[in-house]
């Protein structure tokens, strides 16, 4: 594997930077450097770390401008889209140090075999924390900061597509004197099993695809280390027949062409009743000129050019299947090899399809599938191998909330796509994933719980 590579923005197609992997003395003096600084942050009371994270956002929120511009200049997005995102993570760790986290305080269990018994929750030490890049920032933020507010220390490695953000955001903890709390180290590949079996690396979290997940889970289970596995998804929403379509449709249309379709939930398949199928069509394709033509920082190219040969791969073996309804041509944008526009499309397909179980379309392609009756429609909701999130609209409300409950997702959303928040636990079923990031849930993670017991 070659260590150095040239970073290009896909938008522009302009060259961004050269950047180098990271040498094995580098990353494991990082490593130790962290494990010292464990014993030092561990010991600190639950307010104090709230306060010297509070310490970093604050920089990170003077830096915002710049932080924004470095991740659509790496990954292509909209300055005003990368703006958002990092406004996300200001206020979501802002959130977090205001919380009162009690819920992470030892606490006295009685009547037991003994006389009385204290069961707590310890950090555990080194977390590698391995990001994707289609939102950089985001989801830093929301796996690292319960991570190191329960008292961890973070490894980051980054993405290649962004290795400049994974940079800054080292600098702002460095800034505030934490440089032995967080460390960037953008190692390849071959480290992997290296970094993940040193005795110092105590668990591992990663944001990526299926693939990069089970590779990480084999690992940890080899060498006994926790893990966090946020991974693929296939999120259907189904439509009802009683669902006001000129509502649904546009927010489905947005679920599906923010960040260009590279969002791991937004809605990939949309199941709809075969007797309004034509008029839902008819809405979803002028629900996707009217974001194009009105909100267009929302569908840019994807992040790198290096993506646009898979996406096209997917969209033409999907085609084999289904009919091509809608889409909207970006080819001419693509004016050398740097660029990465692809076309937004929908595909209607007859009836659901093998090639659906296993298949996640990252970038902007929207699936149709009629159906039957409800039943029906759950059990296609749920033929995939992913449940990462799932979405219902219809104006009965009982209704909903059943087809919600037989729904295998890690978040089902009524009347809206499916979001992130900081407050709410979030990760999948299935192959979408292990474990839960966000909420109060996020925080247990990494850590592990001991009793200590007392007999008079």
């Amino acid at each position: 594997m070659t260590q150095e590579w040239t970073v290009y923005n896909s938008r522009t197609a302009e060259k961004i930077c050269n950047y180098k992997y990271a040498d094995e003395l580098a990353v494991f003096n990082s490593i130790e450097k962290l494990h010292q600084g464990f014993k030092t942050w561990s010991k600190l009371s639950l307010k104090s770390r709230q306060q010297k994270i509070r310490d970093v956002i604050l920089i990170v929120e003077k830096d915002q401008d710049h932080l924004a511009q470095v991740i659509s200049n790496e990954m292509g997005k909209s300055f005003e889209s990368a703006l958002i995102e990092v406004k996300k993570c200001i206020e979501s760790t802002k959130y977090l140090c205001e919380l009162n986290l009690d819920f992470l305080q030892a606490y006295e269990v009685k009547n037991t075999t003994y006389n009385s018994s204290v069961v707590r929750h310890q950090p555990i030490g080194v977390v590698l924390s391995i990001l994707p890049w289609n939102y950089p920032a985001w989801q830093g933020f929301r796996a690292f900061i319960p991570t190191l507010l329960s008292g961890n220390v973070i490894l980051l490695k980054h993405s290649e597509v962004t290795p400049s953000v994974g940079d800054l955001l080292e600098s702002y903890f460095t800034q505030a004197d934490l440089h032995h709390v967080f460390s960037h180290q953008l190692f390849n590949h071959e480290m992997t099993e290296k970094v993940v079996s040193d005795s110092r690396i105590a668990g591992v979290s990663i944001t990526g695809s299926v693939k990069a997940g089970k590779a990480i889970a084999g690992l940890c289970s080899q060498y006994f280390k926790k893990c966090v596995l946020e991974l693929g998804g296939s999120d259907p929403s189904i439509i009802l027949s009683d669902a006001d379509l000129g509502k649904a449709c546009p927010i489905i249309s947005r679920s599906r062409l923010q960040n260009s379709g590279q969002v791991c939930i937004s809605t990939k398949r949309v199941l709809v009743p075969r007797m309004i199928l034509d008029q839902a069509v008819d809405l979803f394709k002028s629900s996707f000129i009217e974001i194009m033509e009105l909100k267009p920082e929302l569908v840019g190219p994807l992040a790198a050019a290096r993506f646009k040969t898979e996406y096209n791969k997917t969209i033409s073996e999907l085609q084999k299947h289904s009919r091509l309804v809608f889409e909207i041509d970006q080819s001419s944008l693509n004016t050398n090899e740097h660029h990465a526009f692809v076309n937004p499309c929908i595909l209607v397909f007859e009836r659901n399809h093998e090639m659906l179980r296993t298949t996640e379309v990252f970038g902007p392609c929207l699936i149709i599938i009629p159906y039957d009756d409800v039943e029906e429609a759950i059990d296609i909701a749920n033929s995939t191998v992913f449940g990462l999130g799932a979405s219902v609209y219809g104006t009965d409300e009982v209704l909903c909330q059943k087809v919600a409950d037989q729904l295998l997702a890690g978040q089902v959303s009524i009347n809206d796509f499916v979001k992130s928040d900081i407050a709410l636990p979030f990760g999948g079923y299935k192959m979408s994933g292990l474990g839960r990031e966000s909420g109060h849930q996020g925080f247990f993670e990494f850590t592990q719980t001991q009793v200590i017991s007392v007999q008079k």
